[in-house]
């Protein structure tokens, strides 16, 4: 089974839960405090190892106590981080504090980064080169400020190294990359490539003025398209938007010729609240449960299709309104059009939305029970 491998940061965070966020200059008593691995990146590897995924994370790591921490935690949730460039004692690994306000589950974040090295496209290639590459299925990207061109360049070694594919990813390995923090560089790098994926932070949409997800993705699909200077993306891409408690969205770009109104679709998901809670108890790492949780059920349709599964038949007929039952077997082919496509989206949409509830009813990123799987969820 070929991977899924996860690039960005991991820090450990030091994280302390209050019922109200405190005043300055005061001494007053909290819920608890505790330790846990995080970063973007680290924190996608998490859940995806809970969800039953082969990944790996790729980045930076030290021989501090955090460093420690960190590589003794990624092993035991079987995290593969053997290809991570190691640095000595010489180098403080970053950390976070955090204080969370159990009232209303908001986070407030305060990062420590030392000058730690970054990964760099140098090292990329020499650990996945034209042979390992090949290894895995899906390559993520957290697009991180700091490290903006050497992640550009990363990808486009990637891009160069994809090769074209008869499943719903229309290149192997699919590429995806979170824009999350404000920036003026991070867009303009990213939408140049031709990435499958793009994952949208509301931090970064409300930076640029967007004002709801539809916005957010409608524009961003526009400035993509001004670029190319076509009427249409030769590549499909999907761009999501995620706004936290108000949900999600995704717009579909397309090629084909099944859609004659416009060039792309929009999906709407409203938020799922798992578990029925009034209100979110923790809801650090939210996010990243949330593009965990959409690479996962998004990767399982793809395997569906490569393993010839018959529920992936099943749902195609469905999807594509086939009046007649054909025979399963290896030869069969059924058109994965435009209007499949969204389908196929709107259920990720909903499982990661889903996730992302249950993350927040849940303090911390381990342990969250994940009552239902995905190919039960069509």
């Amino acid at each position: 089974m070929r991977k899924i491998l996860i690039i960005g940061l991991s820090n450990i965070d030091i994280i302390t839960s209050c019922t109200t966020y405190p005043q300055e200059d005061t001494d007053e008593k909290c819920e608890g405090i505790y330790i846990q691995r995080g970063g973007n990146a680290s924190n996608n590897c998490t859940i995806l190892s809970q969800l039953g995924k082969s990944c790996e994370f790729l980045g930076s790591l030290g021989q501090d106590w955090i460093g420690t921490l960190i590589a003794k935690d990624l092993d035991q949730l079987h995290i593969d981080s053997k290809n991570c460039p190691i640095y000595d004692q010489t180098y403080n690994s970053p950390s976070s504090v955090v204080i969370i306000n159990t009232t209303d589950g908001t986070r407030t974040i305060r990062h420590y980064n030392p000058g730690f090295p970054e990964l760099t496209c140098a090292y990329f290639e020499n650990k996945i080169n034209k042979k390992t590459i090949a290894n895995y299925s899906w390559i993520h990207f957290e697009g991180r400020r700091k490290n903006l061109d050497e992640i550009f360049k990363m990808i486009c070694y990637t891009l160069i190294n994809q090769k074209p594919s008869s499943t719903i990813f229309p290149f192997t390995p699919f590429i995806s990359v979170e824009v999350e923090k404000p920036s003026d560089l991070t867009w303009p790098h990213f939408s140049t490539l031709n990435i499958n994926l793009y994952f949208i932070g509301k931090d970064y949409a409300k930076y640029r003025g967007f004002s709801n997800m539809n916005e957010t993705v409608t524009i961003l699909y526009h400035e993509m398209l001004n670029k190319s200077l076509k009427t249409m993306l030769d590549h499909d891409p999907i761009i999501i938007s995620t706004w936290g408690e108000l949900g999600s969205c995704a717009l579909l770009s397309t090629s084909q010729s099944d859609t004659l109104s416009s060039h792309y679709s929009i999906i709407e998901c409203p938020p799922i609240h798992a578990l029925s809670v009034n209100k979110p108890l923790d809801t650090l790492g939210a996010g990243d449960a949330f593009i965990a949780a959409f690479i996962h059920s998004l990767h399982s349709f793809e395997e569906l299709q490569q393993n010839d599964d018959p529920k992936w038949l099943k749902f195609i007929q469905d999807a594509n309104n086939l009046s007649e039952r054909i025979a399963y077997d290896s030869k069969t082919t059924v058109q994965i059009n435009h209007n499949t496509k969204v389908k196929i989206v709107k259920i990720c949409l909903d499982y990661a939305n889903y996730i992302a509830g249950l993350k927040c009813a849940h303090i911390g990123l381990t342990n969250l029970n994940i009552p239902i799987s995905f190919k039960q969820s069509f």
